[in-house]
């Protein structure tokens, strides 16, 4: 039977997170909930290159997402986000790779648990009709370390630092019509365990990685607006899916995390205003190309979110 690699989650930015290089007035807060699953049954080994994937069970992973923000100060923006996470297999039509592997009795076993935390501060360094701002975030799920080798694993159970920047630029075209076009790109340091169970010896695992992401935002008149974007990471180092990988780290538990692994995705988002400064989200994304794992992933979220202006 053959495994598919599990996903840290698709790549794809929250409906609740601050999607442009503004940051919260003084004072003001912003509280986000919402539900949100991704699904895959397709593993692609190496470089896809329309060739055809593996077919396995179907994975699903449902979860809980939760986001608050608060403006600090003039300019300062501070975050938190925490999903709860429900994950299992959904089916097993003697494809593989459940019920078990390897007499693993835990490799395709659900759970329900926390997801990454990340906790964030923002500097909107310029406030124009083009607007730039500084990221750092400090991410992590160590609580998941011992769940990184399943079938069903969702993270990687490290402690990450995560710089980045955010730029948007704004532009009214009349008749109460605008549009605003983002880009942000982001390093993550990851504090690795060091692997060297293997041919190919000692290095740290999972790799650094690099991720960026291009939005639309479309405002016509009215409380409705429409989004559309590409996300994309690539770790900087790891292996490909090879008759050396398969015999010397597939059996470990960090089967995972020492893949080279790469994605890009597609996705789209409508946002409604409510009264009460509350707004719906309704979000969908799909894989368009990957290294070493399902080129079949889709992701689908719904969510409100409620702000408070600042008191006084």
């Amino acid at each position: 039977m053959v495994p598919a690699l599990v996903l840290v989650g698709l790549m794809l930015p929250a409906v609740s997170h601050a999607e442009t290089a503004d940051a919260l007035p003084d004072g003001s807060q912003v509280v986000y909930a919402g539900l949100g699953f991704n699904t895959y049954k397709r593993l692609q080994f190496g470089e896809f290159d329309g060739s055809e994937a593996q077919e396995l069970d179907t994975a699903l992973r449902t979860r809980l997402d939760m986001y608050w923000a608060m403006g600090l100060a003039d300019r300062l923006q501070i975050s938190a986000a925490l999903p709860l996470v429900h994950s299992m297999v959904l089916d097993s039509d003697d494809l593989g790779p459940c019920p078990d592997l390897f007499e693993d009795e835990d490799y395709c076993k659900g759970f329900f648990r926390p997801g990454q935390l990340s906790v964030a501060g923002r500097y909107q360094i310029v406030r124009r009709k083009v607007s730039l701002a500084g990221d750092l975030s400090l991410r992590g799920d160590p609580w998941n370390g011992d769940l990184r080798g399943r079938y069903t694993a969702y993270g990687e159970g490290t402690v990450d630092l995560q710089p980045g920047a955010t730029l948007d630029w704004d532009a009214d075209l009349g008749g109460d019509w605008a549009l605003r076009l983002v880009g942000a790109g982001a390093y993550t340091f990851r504090f690795s365990r060091l692997n060297d169970d293997g041919s190919a010896g000692s290095f740290r695992a999972p790799a650094d990685h690099i991720s960026g992401l291009a939005e639309l935002q479309v405002m016509p008149p009215g409380p409705v607006s429409v989004t559309l974007g590409s996300a994309g990471m690539q770790r900087l180092w790891g292996l490909d899916w090879d008759a050396a990988y398969q015999e010397d780290y597939f059996p470990t538990q960090d089967r995972w995390t020492v893949l080279w692994y790469k994605q890009v995705a597609a996705y789209g988002k409508v946002s409604i205003d409510l009264p009460k400064d509350m707004g719906l989200h309704v979000g969908a994304g799909r894989v368009l190309r990957v290294r070493n794992g399902p080129p079949d992933m889709w992701d689908f979220t719904v969510g409100v979110h409620k702000y408070y202006g600042p008191k006084g």
